[in-house]
């Protein structure tokens, strides 16, 4: 991705932030085929699917872990990497549920290409109290995820979904509305928008919290599959250098708690604002994203983007 387009609900552009001022680009991908590139570099045999982990014993020397059809493995270390309703989160922490922050998100893939489609350019665009935002993927396919403020745990069937984000939505600019008309009923997911206040205790002995399981996000940036990344990889050059576990553990929490305190911190407060509903609000915020001086948001930006690992 080359370019972001924020735009009003009416099409109108109301920034244009460049994406491409990185050493590496950036390139969006859908997240089975992120998952393809890393099953393929590791064994087979080492991949247990089906599996659904239930807790944890541990020694100075070993762990334990169990699961729910009574099989159970021991090892050197065990890394919790189960996101945010995380069992071993559950364990290490207490029995606490993820915050809500006030609205719900849809996402889909279109198999849809727009006429008036731009190759490297992304969007979103904001209203009151909704959000809609897509991004090429390739393969001839757009990723769209779209937010509306409302109470939690709607459950509605396929067919209810895509009906109501097509109400939503359906008279804002094209390519909005034909891209949410191209999705598949079945292919629209809706989750409710949760994180929680960054804290510490990621590590105990040799058990550590990785991902979502330990730092869980807004997605209003984009982050949260990118920081389990930057945790593997930071782990690892940690655990080239220190041997043991425990120490390795807590050294890993050290470096990383700043780093994704940040990101959960700022991800919320651009949720926060993106899903202002009152119309002065909404006014005001469109006013201030188009006179904000580019090379503040830019600034930002590369505190996100250009993070090295």
């Amino acid at each position: 991705m080359d370019w972001l387009e924020m735009k009003r609900h009416d099409g109108k552009l109301l920034k244009l932030v460049r994406l491409d001022n990185y050493e590496v680009p950036s390139v969006c991908l859908h997240r089975a085929v992120l998952l393809d590139i890393l099953q393929k570099n590791i064994l087979p045999e080492r991949i247990k699917p089906g599996k659904t982990f239930q807790k944890f014993e541990q020694n100075g020397e070993t762990v334990t872990a169990h699961f729910a059809d009574g099989t159970a493995v021991k090892a050197d270390a065990l890394i919790g990497a189960d996101g945010l309703h995380s069992a071993a989160r559950t364990q290490l922490k207490g029995e606490r549920q993820p915050v809500y922050r006030g609205y719900t998100v849809w996402r889909g893939i279109a198999d849809f290409v727009p006429d008036n489609f731009r190759r490297g350019f992304t969007s979103e665009t904001s209203g009151a109290g909704r959000r809609f935002g897509w991004v090429p993927i390739g393969d001839n396919k757009i990723y769209w995820f779209a937010t509306n403020n409302q109470p939690a745990d709607e459950q509605l069937a396929p067919a209810q979904r895509k009906q109501k984000v097509i109400e939503l939505f359906g008279d804002w600019h094209s390519p909005l509305p034909e891209t949410i008309a191209a999705t598949d009923e079945n292919a629209i997911l809706q989750n409710d928008c949760s994180d929680r206040e960054p804290e510490t205790g990621w590590a105990n002995g040799r058990v550590l919290l990785l991902g979502d399981a330990a730092h869980p996000t807004t997605p209003n940036m984009g982050q949260g599959g990118c920081m389990a990344l930057e945790d593997a990889v930071i782990l690892a050059r940690i655990l080239r250098n220190q041997p043991n576990f425990s120490d390795a553990f807590r050294l890993f929490e050290r470096e990383r708690f700043a780093r994704t305190k940040y990101v959960i911190e700022r991800s919320r407060k651009f949720g926060e604002v993106g899903q202002w509903q009152n119309s002065f609000a909404v006014g005001l915020r469109n006013f201030l994203m188009r006179v904000y001086p580019l090379a503040l948001v830019q600034k930002e930006q590369h505190k996100i983007h250009g993070f090295e690992a």
